[in-house]
């Protein structure tokens, strides 16, 4: 396999677009591939910590934590920016890293900020393409996320 940064970059941004795609249009079967056998977690985790499920509990989990209307949508909008990404030396492994905002939008409610930070997301290739190993992630600030997640208190001290 011979290694092509431009395209690898563009092939990982793609893989790292794909968490927002899926949870924002109430895709939650989406959310569960991207995040299967991922190990993902904050940041202040040790990696051999981190939770790892399959795509069926994490489509499960995430039911159970974000809030998704009527209309099978969260009205959230996950904008993922400056992705960084670092390749090994052989062009086999990288490492993104990332920032978002979430913003969401109800109808009774102005646009608002719910929560801000970052993402680093270890990735490896293979034969298909580029896998997701692990992400890490760190919020940067908490908005009312009570129209967001059923639980918005657990976000709290994160």
């Amino acid at each position: 396999m011979t290694f092509d940064r431009a395209l690898a970059t563009e092939e990982i941004r793609h893989v790292v677009l794909a968490y927002p795609e899926a949870s924002d249009t109430g895709d939650l079967p989406g959310v569960g591939r991207f995040m299967d056998g991922v190990r993902f977690g904050p940041a202040e985790v040790p990696e051999e910590e981190l939770a790892v499920r399959t795509a069926e509990e994490a489509a499960a989990s995430y039911r159970r934590a974000v809030i998704y209307y009527d209309d099978g949508l969260s009205h959230a909008k996950h904008l993922i920016t400056n992705i960084d990404i670092e390749f090994s030396a052989d062009g086999n492994a990288a490492v993104a890293t990332s920032a978002y905002v979430v913003v969401q939008a109800r109808p009774e409610l102005p646009l608002q900020f719910i929560c801000t930070g970052g993402y680093q997301d270890s990735l490896e290739r293979r034969d298909d393409g580029w896998t997701l190993c692990t992400r890490r992630e760190w919020m940067d600030l908490k908005g009312d996320m009570s129209f967001h997640v059923f639980h918005p208190e657990r976000f709290h001290g994160r």
